[in-house]
């Protein structure tokens, strides 16, 4: 949010929340199945630029995936 929309961003109201667990599951029902907040980790640590890598990142990756797909589907076509 830092790096596409900060103005929806409240430090102020940013809290480290304390784990139910001792490790993070790799699925939970419910966000609140992690901590009361929902989030694991500490958002005061965020910043936009770490937001923008996190962005690229992700759009990297569903771009690949895309193309992968796409090549996939069109080789088994006859053309």
């Amino acid at each position: 949010m830092l790096a596409d929309r900060p103005h929806l961003v409240h430090r102020d109201q940013m809290v480290k929340p304390t784990l139910r667990r001792d490790s993070v599951p790799e699925f939970a029902w419910r966000t609140d199945d992690l901590s009361e907040t929902g989030a694991f980790g500490d958002p005061s640590l965020s910043t936009k630029e770490l937001g923008g890598k996190l962005w690229e990142a992700g759009t990297e990756s569903v771009a690949r995936f895309l193309l992968r797909i796409s090549e996939e589907r069109g080789s088994g076509q006859k053309g």
